[in-house]
């Protein structure tokens, strides 16, 4: 299944754009809203200097994109610690340079920027921009709303091509609270999009691939031991059962050094299960007194040391 074009009208294409004004010939104004602010036209690999209360007002406009506010509101959202005449001067100091950046000499007013007669800003949604952040979440919401047992390929590598997008966090080192907001929303999102991939390729036994996504699930968050587990009995279908110990080797340290915690029995299980010692594994689940810990501790030991002793006999054959 293929899926359509994945641009709302919200992007459009030059041509089909108004050319009252001539901005149809416009070239395309870019912002990257993950990671470090970009902006820059499509034309010029030259940056726009943008200061960062303007940069958080931008954001505020595009993400998510549609949504109009009124100058109270968004005021009161970026300068709430000042008195409302002052929040309301820096608002237009703020719009004052914004249009400056979007529609300077030879660009029509209201061509990216528009000021309903009620006082609601909003950007203009017919004009010719693209930014990153809404590229990431339109493309993310249209691939994994069909389930990942039957979605293309093709749309499987646009996914992976908006992923790419995530550069990092939304507005890095800006914190207002709404931004602070959409940051973990869209970082959900992404972590989101991570697991449909794992899923994906480990239904169709691209083990390598899958093993890749949930590396980079693990990256963004180390302490997901769902993922730790995934990623076990991945390596153990792909015959790399060395690789799956290890990796509970790694979940039991993070947690440890993190949470102060052990493993789940669920994971423990698993990772016996591997060993060939399931039912050594489920004992912590069915005993929680000082036979059954000692039990499980001299069976860890003894695993590490088999471990351990294999990694030596290769090295020697090497």
């Amino acid at each position: 299944m293929k899926l359509q074009n994945l641009r709302s009208d919200w992007f459009c294409h030059p041509d089909s754009l108004p050319t009252k004004g001539g901005y149809a010939n416009m070239v395309t104004l870019r912002i990257h809203l993950f990671g470090t602010f970009r902006l820059y036209w499509d034309t010029s690999p030259q940056e726009i200097r943008v200061i960062p209360n303007v940069q958080a007002l931008l954001a505020f406009l595009l993400v998510p994109p549609g949504r109009m506010y009124s100058r109270d509101k968004i005021a009161n959202l970026l300068w709430g610690e000042l008195s409302e005449k002052q929040a309301h001067s820096c608002l237009n100091t703020a719009l004052w340079r914004l249009r400056k950046v979007l529609e300077p000499q030879g660009v029509d007013p209201g061509t990216y920027l528009v000021c309903t007669p009620n006082r609601e800003l909003r950007l203009n949604w017919r004009s010719n921009c693209w930014v990153d952040a809404v590229e990431f979440e339109q493309t993310i919401q249209h691939v994994t709303d069909i389930e990942y047992k039957c979605i293309s390929i093709d749309a499987i590598h646009q996914l992976e091509q908006a992923l790419a997008l995530y550069n990092g966090e939304l507005l890095e080192g800006c914190y207002y609270d709404w931004v602070v907001r959409e940051r973990e929303r869209l970082h959900l999102k992404y972590i989101s999009a991570l697991y449909y991939l794992l899923n994906f390729y480990q239904w169709h036994k691209e083990y390598n691939q899958a093993i890749r996504w949930g590396q980079q699930i693990l990256m963004a968050d180390p302490l997901r031991e769902d993922v730790h587990r995934f990623l076990m009995r991945l390596y153990t279908e792909n015959g790399q059962r060395a690789l799956a110990v290890r990796q509970y080797q790694c979940c039991q340290r993070i947690l440890d050094a993190e949470l102060g915690i052990e493993p789940m029995s669920e994971t423990q299980v698993v990772y016996y299960s591997i060993l060939g010692t399931q039912s050594a594994g489920t004992l912590r689940v069915q005993s929680g007194g000082q036979t059954g810990e000692s039990l499980l501790s001299a069976m860890d030991y003894i695993c590490r040391a088999q471990q351990d002793l294999q990694e030596a006999l290769v090295r020697l054959n090497k």
